[in-house]
């Protein structure tokens, strides 16, 4: 499957940051950290012969349908300091424990070979981000991957809401496999019961993992956890609100692939024009505090409850429009659609 180009968009973002966020988070005191910084170039060569290349010898030697990777990497749009790369793998139906076994090892050894390069590696488990890293290093690479398993006779075999199959499809690179399956992958989108279903999960699973942060961290001895995971949600709530500010007939469109993609340029832009002070505000904030975090600075934990604060209020602004969007869109829509559940 061929790549396509995107446009750049037309709204870039206006890196002045408004009083309101100057008020809401503040300027942090920090220190000079970890002496070995990883440059980008190197960076990327360690993500190319490091993760994708026993990735796609595993997919290829074992029963995987087709590997594809996506997002910012395939886009050339990377953190220099933190990249992050997404790799997926479709399977047949009960083919998928064997083959996370398969990948487990997989990890382990990418794990050990990255630590030879002072290069962290951390397996983002989409949405539950928490999990096993190296504290020694600077630099980051994570890694956010599913194994699918193929349902025979399903009207969506992947078992993907509408808010992601086609957004992939827009932009990917097959490692391994036949590409055709991919196909399967497409579905419409449209404001709908399926659509405003598959924000609320990932709205309300992002509040119940903000609520436990500061619980399940060491954030006393290491700050820049709760300052990384408080931002990682912060981040998914904004791109779920570029979703939100989308019209119908742009939700399908390239337009919503360029503000994921380029968000930093676009998203203030949109999202003012659409929800106004808030929407910029969200985007912005985001923005500042992803900046201030790649800058290898040791962080106060003092700061780190802040940043934690601050993602639950991008969360709430977030959560609002979603609920006005439902009130005017499905008015009729279940209760459950309107509540964030509480997990006990």
């Amino acid at each position: 499957m061929a790549s396509k180009s995107k446009v750049h968009l037309a709204n870039p973002c206006n890196a002045a940051l408004t009083p309101y966020i100057n008020q809401k988070t503040k300027a942090f005191s920090m220190e000079s950290k970890i002496p070995h910084v990883v440059h980008a170039q190197a960076l990327n060569t360690a993500i190319e012969e490091l993760i994708i290349t026993p990735l796609r010898k595993a997919a290829t030697t074992s029963a995987c349908l087709v590997a594809f990777a996506t997002g910012s990497y395939v886009f050339g749009k990377q953190d220099p300091v933190n990249p992050n790369i997404n790799i997926y793998f479709l399977v047949e139906e009960g083919a998928g424990p064997a083959f996370r076994l398969v990948l487990a090892e997989q990890f382990q050894s990418i794990r050990r070979a990255l630590r030879q390069e002072h290069i962290n590696f951390c397996v983002d488990c989409h949405p539950y981000t928490v999990s096993y890293r190296e504290l020694d290093f600077s630099n980051a690479i994570t890694l956010t991957s599913k194994v699918m398993e193929r349902k025979t006779g399903d009207s969506a075999p992947w078992s993907l809401p509408p808010t992601i199959g086609q957004l992939w499809l827009n932009h990917v690179r097959i490692l391994s496999g036949d590409e055709t399956f991919l196909e399967e992958l497409a579905r419409e989108a449209r404001p709908d019961a399926d659509w405003f279903q598959a924000i609320h999960e990932a709205l309300s699973r992002y509040k119940n993992i903000l609520d436990h942060l500061p619980w399940c961290l060491d954030w006393a001895t290491y700050p820049e956890l709760l300052v990384e995971e408080s931002l990682r949600y912060a981040e998914e709530a904004m791109k779920d609100s570029l979703t939100l500010a989308l019209r119908p007939e742009e939700i399908n469109s390239d337009i919503r692939t360029n503000l994921y993609i380029h968000w930093k340029e676009g998203a203030a832009g949109c999202l003012e024009e659409r929800f106004g002070a808030d929407g910029k505000w969200i985007a912005d904030t985001v923005a500042d505090i992803k900046s201030r975090f790649r800058t290898e600075l040791t962080w106060t934990a003092e700061d780190a409850a802040t940043v934690w604060k601050t993602a639950l209020h991008v969360w709430e602004i977030v959560w609002n429009k979603y609920q006005a969007r439902l009130l005017g869109d499905a008015p009729s829509s279940p209760s459950w659609t309107r509540r964030v559940n509480a997990f006990v």
